[in-house]
């Protein structure tokens, strides 16, 4: 995974791309590691620079399709950015609503196994997996977020994250999570 977290993160940080490391990959730095198919960043792009950002990603090397990435600024979907080498995938979020924006502007400057990079804070990452478990009714994103509980402890902005709760309608989720790390 580390290659092509590399490459992406050192082609968007030279493009200047606003982005975080999101998902499990985020959950895992912040919390309890565990295995993940991909990799999820949350990328604000613009149009302009996806010629630059093609040219970072070699066709021979990777995937990265022009006219699809271009569709999906349109569009708001996610992307696909395949490492042709290893079959390592990333998904390309792309903002869809303020909260994404939130994010990016909280994001932290980590070193994730020797690749710089930026990453969604563990707060962002407990709402954005509950979130996700609220959609999708997965126990798995829950036991993520417990993990980032029980690893962070007291060091969580609880304030932030019970706001976030409120506004998101999240208690259940937040009760379970609490639940959870309790043991």
């Amino acid at each position: 995974m580390e290659p092509l977290l590399g490459r992406i993160a050192a082609a968007f940080d030279a493009v200047g791309v606003h982005y975080a490391v999101v998902g499990s990959v985020a959950s895992s730095f912040h919390g309890e590691p565990r295995g993940t198919q991909d990799i999820d960043i949350l990328a604000r792009i613009l149009s302009y620079d996806v010629a630059s950002l093609a040219s970072q990603f070699p066709e021979d090397e990777f995937y990265f399709d022009r006219d699809m990435v271009l569709d999906s600024l349109k569009s708001r979907q996610p992307f696909n950015i395949i490492d042709l080498r290893t079959m390592w995938k990333a998904d390309v979020i792309l903002p869809k609503e303020p909260y994404a924006g939130e994010q990016l502007a909280r994001r932290q400057r980590v070193d994730l196994a020797g690749v710089p990079l930026y990453i969604a804070t563990a707060e962002d990452t407990v709402i954005s997996k509950m979130r996700w478990s609220k959609l999708a009714e997965s126990e798995r994103q829950i036991n993520d977020v417990a993990g980032i509980v029980r690893v962070r402890g007291e060091t969580l902005d609880r304030g932030l994250i019970e706001g976030l709760v409120a506004r998101f309608g999240l208690e259940a989720e937040w009760a379970r999570v609490l639940a959870i790390a309790a043991g």
